[in-house]
C-alpha cells in the first residue's frame, strides 16, 4: 500500500486520536513513531493476519466492540465483519 493511501486510510480516525491522544496522522507524518503508537495504528487498521490472530487468541470480540465505537467517534461505518 502506498504511504499517501495508508495516511488517508488512518486519518478518518483523527478525532479520535485527537480527543484521547492530542495528536492527529499528520502531527505523526515524517516522525519515529513511539513503541504505543505503533500499537494504536495496528490496532485501527489491522491486518488479515492480525484479525485471524486475534480470533484465534479470542481476542476478536473485544477488539471489534472498541474499534465500533472509535468509529461512533470519528463518524465512520465498520467495515470489519466476522467471516
Amino acid at each position: 500500500m502506498h504511504s499517501d493511501t495508508y495516511i488517508s486510510i488512518m486519518e478518518q480516525y483523527d478525532k479520535f486520536l485527537m480527543e484521547t491522544y492530542n495528536i492527529t496522522i499528520q502531527k505523526l507524518k515524517g516522525k519515529p513513531l513511539m513503541v504505543w503508537q505503533v500499537d494504536l495504528l495496528r490496532r485501527l487498521n489491522p491486518t488479515d493476519f492480525e484479525l485471524t490472530t486475534m480470533k484465534e487468541l479470542d481476542e476478536f470480540y473485544a477488539w471489534h466492540e472498541w474499534i465500533s465505537k472509535v468509529l461512533l467517534r470519528c463518524k465512520v461505518q465498520p467495515v470489519v465483519t466476522e467471516d
